[in-house]
């Protein structure tokens, strides 16, 4: 893992090198741009690896779904992260992949008020506890703001979207939005014993 670790840093430091080189970037502010580089290479790797799993198990339009409802609310609401990007993304490709052999059973994994009420209690944690931050991702004052206003629009949106679903009884689109909103809720309950931010 080190090796791939010092092989990427090296491929990021030599991009930031040739756009220094063509008077692209100046020179003084090449850790930004190395920086910005290897975070755009992570972006893809997710993207390219999200793709692969879709494909393979089949679940394009359901893995969709939880990928944008989950995405949009640990953007804002923040919660538990690991210390080791590699570790993260070793653990974030097998939760990914694990949820997309869910979702595609057509078997239904609580009863639909089992499913409700656990809908219900994971919303109004999340509005109460987002948006947290952890020793390994802080956010001032101006920040929380933001990220608790985003946070209680992007989750007013996915409750109307989930009780919509279930109306028109799109059952297993409603249960990737359940995941999504659940599994945040998991997270913001493991970055509050990680450590919260003292507003």
């Amino acid at each position: 893992m080190e090796r791939i670790k010092k092989w990427y840093e090296q491929k990021t430091e030599k991009m930031a090198q040739m756009l220094i080189e063509h008077g692209i970037i100046p020179k003084e502010d090449r850790v930004i741009y190395q920086y910005g580089i290897a975070q755009i290479g992570y972006v893809l790797l997710y993207i390219l690896t999200y793709c692969t799993i879709a494909f393979v198990t089949r679940n394009v339009w359901l893995l969709l779904w939880y990928l944008v409802c989950f995405t949009l609310l640990r953007v804002s609401a923040g919660g538990f992260h690991l210390k080791s990007r590699h570790t993260c993304f070793l653990v974030t490709t097998g939760c990914v992949f694990f949820i997309s052999l869910l979702l595609k059973q057509e078997v239904r994994m609580l009863p639909i008020w089992g499913q409700n009420v656990l809908f219900g209690v994971s919303s109004v944690a999340i509005f109460f506890l987002a948006p947290i931050d952890t020793p390994n991702r802080r956010v001032d004052s101006v920040e929380y703001q933001v990220y608790r206003k985003r946070t209680i629009g992007v989750l007013g949106i996915e409750v109307i979207l989930y009780l919509v679903l279930q109306i028109i009884n799109f059952q297993q689109e409603a249960s990737a939005v359940f995941i999504a909103v659940f599994q945040e809720m998991m997270f913001l309950c493991m970055g509050k014993q990680e450590g919260v931010f003292d507003k």
